[in-house]
């Protein structure tokens, strides 16, 4: 679920509902990145308030028995990515890559093309080298590393390229898509 935005009300919103993994938007710097995994881990590798809300079945999970199982259980399966969009989110992206507790980074191409000076221009070397080093980043660290692309074939150059996975497309587009197909027959 994308949130929006790295508030600790946002964060906490989305994995109190239930959310399995989290992509933030917006993420500026290394201690903004570090305050997100404050915020959506538990002890030991953040501080996450516990409550027993729906993301813990009100209580009547069987781990609950042992707290510190459950910890470390939610700490493995809540996926944490931080979005590259930004100017400070790249220039800084080994040491967000690197942070216990982020899981991978999301890029999003078309802020981060804006970012780059060059709004939209995804076949430029830097926003290639950007790209670039986004992955390098995350093999490094051994994190995932997501993209956002509007096509298949968008999203197979990406794969080639080492992105393990994609955002395809967006809800309403398919939508809108749809509807002119129906339109058209």
């Amino acid at each position: 679920m994308r949130v929006r935005d790295s508030s600790r009300a946002a964060v906490l919103h989305a994995l109190d509902l239930g959310a399995r993994g989290i992509i933030i938007p917006d993420v500026q710097s290394v201690e903004e990145a570090r305050r997100l995994v404050e915020y959506a881990k538990y002890y030991p590798l953040g501080a996450r308030g516990f409550a027993f809300s729906r993301s813990a079945k009100y209580g009547f999970l069987p781990e609950l028995k042992q707290i510190g199982d459950y910890f470390t259980a939610t700490n493995q399966r809540t996926i944490l990515m931080p979005q590259c969009e930004t100017a400070g989110a790249l220039e800084h992206i080994e040491e967000i890559a690197a942070l216990d507790g982020i899981d991978g980074i999301f890029v999003g191409p078309y802020d981060l093309s804006v970012a780059l000076g060059a709004p939209a221009r995804f076949a430029t070397p830097r926003f290639a080298e950007a790209l670039g080093r986004v992955i390098a980043a995350c093999r490094a660290s051994g994190k995932l590393a997501f993209i956002y692309a509007n096509t298949m074939p968008e999203a197979r150059a990406y794969f080639a390229q080492g992105y393990q996975g994609a955002a395809i497309g967006t809800d309403t587009a398919f939508l809108v898509k749809a509807i002119q197909g129906m339109l058209q027959a």
